[in-house]
Formats: structure tokens, C-alpha cells, sequence
């Protein structure tokens, strides 16, 4: 593990679609239900908070579901962060418009990538790895982010909180 106070920790992000149906919604959750819960990670979470739902700005969705854990954190941080959401929004929107096959992604964050050891970082990967294959959907990457790279949309989100608090 790196103890070099003077790095900047980066975050490993990337978007995994899944070729899928919206009918197969239930499905996908119990698969990765089933797998985390082989991990004795809890379930997948529901998310309806409305502030947790503006922040996907400027979709908008009813719900999403999440998960992550601390197991393994540095300090107060998490190790990894998942997000499930339909590609396509409650307005018809899409997250990926060339891609209509995918009704569903899932946007992985794999926190301090650049401070965990390489043991960390090799069971994180082995871990997606698993996810990925107990989906039993074909995955595939559709957004790989660079290091330090925000999250997509993160600037229209924050012009939109911008022009909120003035109206």
C-alpha cells in the first residue's frame, strides 16, 4: 500500500451495460441479490430519496438500487460503489441512445484505487468479475471513465442546482 500523503487518490469508474429487457428487471436484481448475499454483502438497496434521485440529474428516474461497502476502507471511505439503472429514464431519455439493446447498466466505482494494495485492488477485480458472470445477461463496457474523470453529466447536474437556488 502506498502511504504517500502527497497523491491525490483516484476512483476506478466504469459503466457496464446489460443486454437485457425491462422485463428482466427482477431478474437481474435476484442475480445480483443472490451473488452478493454469497459474499455476505447485504442486497441490493431501492433508492427513492428524492435528493438521491435529483442528483441523476438530468435523467430522472422513480428509483435506481445501489450498494457499497466500507470493508476494507481507508479512513471513512468505501472500497467500491455500485449503482443499477435503466438506461431509459421515466421521460423516454437514455443514458446510451446507441445502444436500445441494453435496458439496464450498472456504474461500478472501485474508490483509492492508486492507495489500496494490489492484493485490494485484485480482489476487487476478481469480485466484479464474479458479479459480472452471476448476471447471466451478457455485459459489456459501455463508458470507461480516466482517472480523475467526473461522473458523466456531472456538469449539467451542477448547472442545474446552479439555476435552482436563483429561481
Amino acid at each position: 500500500m502506498n502511504n504517500d500523503v502527497n497523491i491525490k487518490p483516484f476512483d476506478k469508474m466504469v459503466e457496464y451495460g446489460i443486454v437485457s429487457t425491462v422485463e428482466d428487471e427482477k431478474k437481474i436484481i435476484r442475480q445480483i441479490n443472490k451473488y452478493l448475499r454469497s459474499k455476505e454483502i447485504k442486497n441490493l438497496r431501492k433508492e427513492t430519496d428524492k435528493s438521491m434521485l435529483e442528483a441523476r440529474y438530468p435523467f430522472n428516474y422513480n428509483y435506481f438500487y445501489w450498494q457499497g461497502t466500507k470493508r476494507g476502507s481507508i479512513g471513512q471511505g468505501s472500497i467500491w460503489h455500485l449503482e443499477l439503472l435503466a438506461n431509459k429514464d421515466i421521460n423516454g431519455k437514455m443514458q446510451f441512445p446507441e445502444r436500445e439493446d441494453i435496458a439496464f447498466f450498472f456504474l461500478v466505482i472501485k474508490h483509492n484505487v492508486n492507495l489500496m494494495s494490489e492484493e485490494t485492488n485484485d480482489g476487487r477485480d476478481k469480485f466484479f468479475q464474479g458479479l459480472i458472470e452471476a448476471i447471466d445477461f451478457p455485459v459489456e463496457i459501455v463508458y470507461n471513465y480516466v482517472p480523475y474523470e467526473e461522473r458523466r453529466n456531472n456538469e449539467e447536474y451542477l448547472e442545474h442546482l446552479f439555476r435552482k437556488d436563483f429561481e
